[in-house]
This record gives structure tokens, sequence and C-alpha cells, in this order.
């Protein structure tokens, strides 16, 4: 195992800072959303686009921003997925390819 120079821990540390942040804002957003619609709603029935937000973010946070695998397990296309969020107005991250060691 090779150890890392400081210019890649810094670089390495940079991503896993602009990652936490960008995790932050959509627990926030997802938060924000709940506290919207944390009133009863017509019959009980929550909107489906709604629905569908906090699925999106749910899965994106779930695969810890990976929009490529997030998109495969909702089934849908990532571009789909890249549009929504901006939508949202959550950033995504492009995948993140392993560092050689």
């Amino acid at each position: 195992m090779s150890r890392l120079t400081r210019d890649e821990l810094r670089a390495e540390f940079d991503r896993l800072s602009a990652e936490i942040e960008n995790m932050r804002r959509m627990l926030n957003h997802v938060a924000a959303e709940e506290e919207e619609y944390s009133l009863p709603t017509v019959a009980g029935i929550v909107p489906l686009e709604l629905v569908r937000k906090r699925a999106i973010l749910h899965a994106v946070a779930a695969v810890n921003g990976d929009v490529p695998a997030a998109a495969k397990r909702l089934g849908i296309g990532r571009t789909t997925l890249y549009r929504k969020l901006k939508e949202y107005g959550a950033e995504a991250r492009p995948a993140v390819r392993e560092m050689p060691t």
C-alpha cells in the first residue's frame, strides 16, 4: 500500500468535504419538505410529486450521492435523475473513481 502525498491527501479531503456539504444540503432540503407537508393533506393523500421527490432524494442519500447508482436503483435514466436533482435544487456529485494505490 503506497502512501498518499500531501497534495493527494488535500484533494481527497476537499472532495470529502464537498460531499459532506452536499449531503447536508440534501438532508436540510428533505427536512424542509417534511415540515412543509406535515400539515394534513386532502383525504390523507400525499401529492405524487412530493412522493417522487422524497424517493429520489432518499435514493441519492442512500448511495452516498452516487447518482448513477441511485438512478439504477430507481429504474430511471441518469440524465433524468440529474435533471430532477437540478429541479429540486440538490447538487449532484459526479461519480467518484478510486484513487490509484
